[in-house]
């Protein structure tokens, strides 16, 4: 109680003083908590950058200048998406159709194109948000068709009009394919088979606001695609694939991964062509950010130690100041016989 009465005293009698000693403790803890929750503040950021800058990976060919419209073989795109490495896969392949009673045998280098497109594709997100968000599905039926190999489909309400069909219906059609000659000729579509598919779902073609993504006439799944083609003997192969790098700060585990797929590094001094070889990574922005994350992180882990001494530095000197003004007071009590602990403990009332 004696020293707590002493603390009180002192703060009374020495106010300036008190108040510079309160004001100094007070810059140091904040400056300390600024120090620290910058530190803190640089690792979430660095935690949080591929939220805010993603990483992706786009499959093109050799020249890195082509994209869509590719030939990439259904065991690339089935080890890649089996990757840790990665997440998010999106791939596509096009196919077209004609009514039945429609139907001829279209030759290469045909000007005459079926008139509906066949988007095989595995997650919705493909597709444009006011088009994805429009979709209205038959009872029992959701997204998860995409990933199995059922005979359905989503169709375009304006399609559905015109041939007179409605949820739940059966669109018989004849399933035309690409054809390319060579790896640099895409020859036109050619007749794969007679097809049929279960209508669960509709959506509207108008709705899309985007100019940049084509929407499909029909949306089928890639069990089922693949399934029709290796029903003729045919060979299936997707037209694009993109995917997100799980986690970017460790790039080269992703392309050491790819690498064992089979994707190479783009070479831009060969001409454009149509198989999907290569693999385009958009990791400069991320891996510019990072780096300067780390730089600024590491120079203050770097400067901590020196600071805890400085802080602690000015803490001592201001304390000693302080009480070299009181040096006549402890004389004083020493000389009245107060003890060496009291004494010790008024030290720091």
């Amino acid at each position: 109680m004696f020293v707590i009465r002493k603390a009180f005293l002192n703060m009374h009698r020495h106010n300036k003083k008190s108040a510079l000693a309160f004001f100094i403790t007070l810059i140091i803890v904040l400056f300390l908590c600024l120090y620290v929750g910058s530190i803190e503040r640089i690792e979430t950021q660095l935690k949080n950058l591929k939220n805010e800058l993603p990483v992706t990976a786009t499959v093109c060919d050799l020249s890195g200048k082509k994209t869509m419209g590719l030939k990439i073989p259904v065991e690339f795109v089935h080890k890649a998406v089996k990757s840790d490495e990665i997440e998010n896969p999106r791939y596509t392949a096009r196919m077209y159709s004609m009514d039945a009673a429609e139907h001829k045998e279209l030759e290469y280098g045909s000007p005459e194109d079926p008139p509906l497109t066949i988007e095989c594709i595995n997650t919705l997100l493909i597709l444009p948000k006011d088009v994805r968000e429009g979709i209205v599905y038959a009872a029992g039926y959701d997204e998860s068709f995409l990933s199995g190999d059922e005979a359905v489909c989503l169709m375009s309400e304006e399609d559905m009009a015109e041939k007179g069909l409605k949820l739940g219906d059966k669109y018989e059609f004849a399933l035309y394919r690409m054809t390319i000659v060579s790896d640099y000729i895409v020859s036109g579509v050619r007749y794969l088979k007679g097809a049929s598919l279960k209508i669960i779902g509709t959506y509207s073609m108008k709705s899309s606001k985007s100019d940049e993504v084509a929407v499909p006439n029909l949306v089928v799944s890639p069990g089922w695609s693949n399934k029709c083609f290796r029903s003729s003997n045919i060979n299936f192969f997707y037209e694009s694939l993109t995917m997100t790098v799980k986690d970017p700060t460790n790039l080269n585990k992703f392309k050491a991964d790819m690498e064992e797929v089979g994707f190479t590094d783009v070479d831009v001094a060969v001409v454009e062509r149509k198989t999907g070889e290569s693999l385009l990574v958009d990791d400069e922005a991320f891996i510019q950010s990072a780096t300067q994350m780390k730089k600024n992180l590491s120079l203050m882990r770097t400067f901590a130690p020196l600071i805890f001494v400085i802080v602690v530095s000015i803490g001592f000197v201001s304390s000693y100041l302080i009480m070299q003004s009181r040096r006549k007071e402890f004389a004083i009590m020493r000389s009245l016989g107060t003890g060496k602990g009291k004494k010790f403990r008024c030290n720091y009332a």
